[in-house]
C-alpha cells in the first residue's frame, strides 16, 4: 500500500513556478499604487485566472465566472467564488493547492483533469469545498477526483461524481484529514476505494455514497485507518469484496457507523454492505437492507475483526450463505437488533458463523436457507451465545430450521426458539457435535420431519430450567 501513497510534491512545486512565471506580465497590470485592484475574473472575456491567483494578496477573494481552461496552482491563502468552471482540458491536475495555505472554493465545477495523483484537485493545504462539483477527472494512480495530503472539508451540497483512478480512490484519495457533510460521492471507479479511499482520518456525515465501483475492495469506501460515517446513505455500490465499505487493512483500524442506511450494495464475492478484514467496527441505529453477496455475507463478511451492531436492522439481504452475516475467526455481537427476512441460497439464512457470535436482546425472525441448513443460524466450529433473544419463524430445506450447529459451543439463556421449520431434522435446533446449553429458555411450536424441537445427532445437550414442548412431530430426539 505504501508505494501507492507516494506524494509528488516536487512535481507540484515545479508546476507552481512555471505558472507564476508565465503570468508575471499580466499580474503587474492588475495592481495599482493603492493595492489590489482586481476582484473578479471572467474567463469567457479573456480574463486570466492563473495571473489573478498569483497576484492576489493572501486572504483575498476572487470572483470567477465563465469557463477557465488550464492548470491552476494556489500557494497562498485565497477564496475562489463562482459560479464558474475550471477545466483541465484533459491533461494535468486542474487545481493544485501547495505550500499549506488555507483555501476556499465555492460554487465551482472542476472537470476534465488527468494526472498521476489528483486529476481534479490535489491538496497539500487546508481546503474547503462549498457547493463544488468535481467531475470527469482521471488519475493513473490515486485520487481521480481529489488527492488529499492536507486537511480537506467537503460541504454544502458538493458533488464528487464520475471520476476514476487506476489504483486508489476513484472519487477521493484521503491521506490526512477528510471531513464531509451534506455532500455526495457518486459513480466513481477505481481498483480500491471507488468512492473514497481513506488511509488516515475521515468523517462523513449526512452524505450519500452511491453507484461507486471497484475492481477489488471497497466500492463505496476503502478504510485503512479511522473512519466515521453518520446519518449517511451508502447504496448501490459494487465490489468483489465490501461493496459498501471495506475496512481493516492494518489491524488497528476503526470504523464507526451511526444512524445510516446501507442498501442495494452488491458484492460479487463477499460483504455486500460491509467487509471487515480486521480491526474494530461499530454500527448503531442503522438500517442495512437489500444488500447482496454472491458468496457470503449479504450485510457483513467478517474475517478477523471485532464487530458490534446496536439498535440496528439487518433485513431482506441475500447471499449463498450467511445472508445477513458471515463471520470467520473474528467476533460479532448484536445488541437489541433485528435480523429478518434474509435469504440464503444454501446455509445460514441469518448467520453463517465459524467464529464467536453473541446476540443480546435481539430478534432473528423469518430468515430462510432455501437449499440448505440453518434457517436462522448455521455454525461450524464456532461459538454462539444467545441471551434474551428470540429465534422465530425461520425455515430451512435441510436440518435446523432455527439453528444448525456442527462442533459448536452453543449457550442459550433467557431466550425463545419458536415457530421455526426444518425440511429435515431439528425444527428448533439441530446439533451435531460439541455442546448445547439451555438456561431459562423455551423451545416451542417448531416443526421438522423428526425432532420438531431439538434433534441431537451427537454432542451434549443440557437443559437448565428450560422447556421443550409443543413441537411437531416430537419434542426432542436423542436428548
Amino acid at each position: 500500500m505504501s508505494e501507492r501513497k507516494l506524494r509528488r510534491g516536487a512535481i507540484r512545486t515545479a508546476t507552481a513556478i512555471l505558472a507564476a512565471t508565465a503570468s508575471a506580465a499580466f499580474v503587474t497590470s492588475l495592481q495599482t499604487s493603492s493595492g489590489w485592484a482586481a476582484t473578479s475574473v471572467n474567463c469567457d472575456t479573456g480574463g486570466d485566472l492563473s495571473a489573478a491567483i498569483a497576484a492576489a494578496p493572501s486572504g483575498s477573494t476572487i470572483q470567477v465566472s465563465g469557463t477557465c481552461t488550464g492548470h491552476f496552482v494556489i500557494d497562498h491563502s485565497l477564496t475562489l467564488v463562482g459560479p464558474a468552471t475550471l477545466d483541465g482540458g484533459g491533461s494535468g491536475t486542474v487545481l493544485a493547492v501547495i505550500s499549506n495555505p488555507t483555501v476556499v472554493l465555492q460554487t465551482l465545477t472542476v472537470q476534465h483533469g488527468s494526472a498521476g495523483d489528483g486529476g481534479g484537485i490535489s491538496n497539500d493545504g487546508t481546503l474547503t469545498l462549498k457547493d463544488v462539483t468535481v467531475t470527469d477527472n482521471t488519475a493513473s494512480e490515486a485520487g481521480g477526483g481529489i488527492f488529499n495530503d492536507g486537511n480537506l472539508t467537503v460541504s454544502s451540497s458538493s458533488k464528487v461524481t464520475s471520476n476514476s483512478a487506476t489504483s486508489d480512490g476513484g472519487g477521493i484519495q484521503n491521506n490526512e484529514t477528510l471531513s464531509m457533510s451534506n455532500s455526495s460521492v457518486t459513480n466513481n471507479s477505481s481498483y480500491y476505494g471507488g468512492g473514497v479511499e481513506n488511509t488516515q482520518t475521515a468523517t462523513i456525515s449526512n452524505s450519500t455514497l452511491s453507484g461507486n465501483t471497484v475492481g477489488y475492495e471497497g466500492g463505496g469506501i476503502w478504510n485503512g485507518r479511522f473512519l466515521t460515517v453518520k446519518g449517511s446513505f451508502v447504496s448501490g455500490n459494487a465490489a468483489p469484496f465490501g461493496a459498501g465499505i471495506w475496512t481493516g487493512y492494518y489491524g488497528f483500524d476503526t470504523l464507526t457507523v451511526s444512524s445510516s442506511t446501507f442498501s442495494n450494495d452488491v458484492a460479487s464475492i463477499e460483504g455486500g454492505a460491509l467487509f471487515t478484514q480486521d480491526g474494530s467496527t461499530s454500527v448503531s441505529g442503522s438500517s442495512l437492507t437489500s444488500n447482496a453477496a454472491s458468496n457470503a455475507g449479504g450485510v457483513l463478511f467478517n474475517d478477523h475483526g471485532v464487530v458490534t451492531f446496536t439498535n440496528s436492522t439487518l433485513s431482506t439481504n441475500t447471499a449463498d450463505h450467511g445472508a445477513a452475516v458471515a463471520s470467520g475467526a473474528g467476533t460479532v455481537t448484536l445488541n437489541t437488533s433485528t435480523v429478518s427476512g434474509n435469504n440464503a441460497v444454501s446455509g445460514g439464512g441469518g448467520f453463517s458463523n465459524d467464529g464467536t457470535l453473541n446476540l443480546n436482546g435481539s430478534k432473528v425472525t423469518d430468515n430462510h436457507a432455501n437449499n440448505g441448513v440453518g434457517g436462522g443460524f448455521f455454525d461450524e466450529n464456532g461459538t454462539i451465545k444467545l441471551t434474551g433473544t428470540t429465534v422465530s419463524n425461520n425455515t430451512s430445506t435441510g436440518d435446523g430450521g432455527g439453528i444448525s450447529t456442527q462442533n459448536t459451543a452453543l449457550t442459550v439463556t433467557g431466550s425463545f426458539l419458536t415457530g421455526n421449520t426444518a425440511g429435515g431434522r431439528g425444527g428448533g435446533l439441530f446439533e451435531n457435535g460439541a455442546s448445547a446449553l439451555f438456561k431459562n429458555s423455551s423451545v416451542t411450536s417448531n416443526t421438522a420431519t423428526n425432532g420438531g424441537g431439538i434433534y441431537v445427532q451427537s454432542g451434549s445437550l443440557t437443559l437448565q430450567s428450560s422447556s421443550v414442548s409443543g413441537n411437531h412431530p416430537n419434542n426432542c430426539v436423542n436428548c
